[in-house]
């Protein structure tokens, strides 16, 4: 995949959500194609004031009409204002996904589609009045300045390692979306080996997690071996999974997976994964009608 479309896909699914946190949702309709199709719940970044922690970014590569898909798997909480069940203003976390589509407009990556639907969401608890979130919900200006957006980016000068990079934190990604849209089918793709699929199995079933949790994975770290024929890919990963009736279980740790490849004309081979589990957070209780199951109804 070219180094422009993984730069200029992941600036503007980045600056959806300044703009958003910023409360200038307004200019997101110039991160949009003429015509785009939004679909957004009503806790999206156009709807209640949220606060969205992108992870398990994942950018496919564009198909023939020169389309791109990208998802983001999301944490966030959402605060409200309103009475709850006698509970005041509340908070809640919630869980949900970006599949979001773009395309070259006037020589930038914009979106094509934008939509966000939930997958899960704690119930509330009540929110203890916070000056500093009162004062960024009465004047957002006055906390964050959002930079100017770039055009278009270059392919030129890119360096090979460089872009292997790119694609390698791209496929780490993509087999935790893949978790999280497909559950443990997607351990028996092709580019995965049958240890590294046995070490995945073993991690989420020894988590109690199985087939129906989520990877939150972030800031990848990518070493490219002499050569360029073996690289390892760090990466800090959250598990939200169901653990018990009503509740979920969140875990912390990071993911180191090893790949490797014949020649550079190879693809690459996940050889290895191996998971480090650093703590278990207490569980939370979750609203049941909100749990949504794996799959994706645009898929």
């Amino acid at each position: 995949m070219k180094p422009s479309i993984l730069y200029g896909v992941q600036f503007a699914q980045s600056r959806m959500l300044l703009l958003s946190q910023s409360g200038r949702t307004a200019e997101i309709d110039d991160l949009l194609c003429p015509e785009a199709e939004v679909l957004l719940d009503d806790m999206g970044p156009t709807g209640q004031w949220r606060n969205h922690l992108p992870a398990t970014q994942y950018i496919r590569p564009e198909d023939r009409s020169g389309v791109v898909r990208a998802s983001w798997t999301t944490l966030g909480t959402v605060a409200s204002h309103a009475e709850e069940d006698g509970k005041g203003p509340t908070l809640r976390y919630v869980v949900g996904s970006y599949d979001n589509e773009f395309a070259l407009h006037d020589g930038v990556w914009k979106f094509r589609r934008l939509a966000w639907r939930p997958l899960l969401s704690t119930t509330p608890w009540r929110r203890e009045p916070d000056p500093h979130l009162e004062q960024h919900l009465a004047d957002r200006q006055s906390w964050v300045t959002v930079p100017a957006g770039v055009r278009g980016v270059s392919d030129e000068g890119v360096s090979p390692r460089t872009l292997l990079t790119l694609e390698l934190r791209n496929s780490l990604m993509g087999l935790c979306h893949g978790y999280n849209e497909r559950g443990l089918d997607v351990l028996t793709d092709a580019d995965i080996s049958a240890s590294a699929a046995s070490a995945a199995r073993q991690m989420l079933a020894s988590s109690g997690h199985g087939a129906s949790g989520f990877i939150l994975a972030t800031s990848p770290v990518v070493h490219v071996g002499e050569g360029l024929l073996s690289a390892d890919v760090f990466a800090s990963v959250t598990v939200i999974a169901p653990r018990g009736p009503g509740q979920v279980e969140h875990q912390r740790g990071s993911l180191l997976a090893r790949y490797s490849r014949s020649s550079e004309r190879d693809l690459w081979l996940m050889e290895e994964l191996t998971w480090y589990r650093y703590a278990t957070l207490h569980p939370w209780s979750v609203d049941g009608p909100a749990i949504v199951s794996k799959g994706n109804p645009r898929e």
